[in-house]
């Protein structure tokens, strides 16, 4: 399928400087989501961890492997490979590259209580390694919009999920990493939930497989670019 995918793609080769990025953790994360009057949807969200940076790549699940796109700062371009599992043995194939423009914005450290354009968040703390949190629309506002749970296991690693609200301000995801870093080392949150108050729905979020392995993407000298 991939393969018909490229065949509409314009391929031009271009030269630069070779460049890798690791990964030495592999995640495989299992979400749930309940809506009144539309069901239960599961997704599973696989992703590389490089414990050292914290830096995480997301990728999709294809046939025969998985699919990642990897964002370049320095040249502003996202670079694909297909990457292929064998036990905890991965290897990956360098597919093609795209320009691709993307605001990098800095990362400001959270307290119990955080607020980004107009939204707050509320952490307390409710057992030795259990948190919940309380997301409302503005600091005036007296019920939550939106309502996460999490435990927190020792780990090898720090490591959180991407929460995913479909907010730009990345509030929630923030705020949980920066309690996992005052906690020290080392603690991964294994399971989670979060309640839309409005929407009556809900979503609970359990790491099936949190594997300790070693994939290196190296970008070659020799790009294939397309233009989009």
């Amino acid at each position: 399928m991939m393969k018909n995918i490229w065949l509409f793609l314009w391929l031009c080769p271009s030269l630069v400087f070779a460049q890798q990025f690791s990964f030495d953790y592999f995640i495989d994360a299992e979400n749930v989501f309940k809506r009144r009057g539309y069901g239960t949807f599961v997704k599973n969200h696989y992703s590389f961890l490089n414990s050292e940076t914290g830096e995480t790549l997301s990728v999709s699940k294809i046939s025969g492997g998985y699919l990642a796109g990897i964002y370049d700062e320095r040249r502003k371009m996202i670079h694909y490979f297909r990457i292929y599992r064998s036990g905890d043995i991965f290897r990956n194939v360098y597919e093609v590259s795209r320009k691709f423009e993307k605001e990098i914005k800095a990362v400001e450290p959270y307290s119990n209580i955080s607020s980004v354009n107009g939204r707050m968040a509320l952490l307390t703390e409710t057992g030795p390694l259990g948190y919940e949190m309380k997301i409302f629309e503005s600091r005036t506002s007296r019920k939550p919009i939106i309502v996460i749970k999490f435990e927190l296991v020792p780990e090898a690693v720090n490591w959180a999920p991407e929460l995913n609200f479909d907010y730009p301000d990345n509030l929630e995801e923030r705020v949980l990493q920066n309690e996992i870093k005052k906690k020290g080392c080392c603690f991964i949150v294994k399971n989670s939930t979060a309640q839309w108050m409005k929407f009556k729905a809900s979503r609970s979020g359990t790491v099936n497989e949190f594997l300790k392995t070693s994939l290196v993407l190296k970008i070659p000298k020799k790009l294939y670019l397309f233009e989009s």
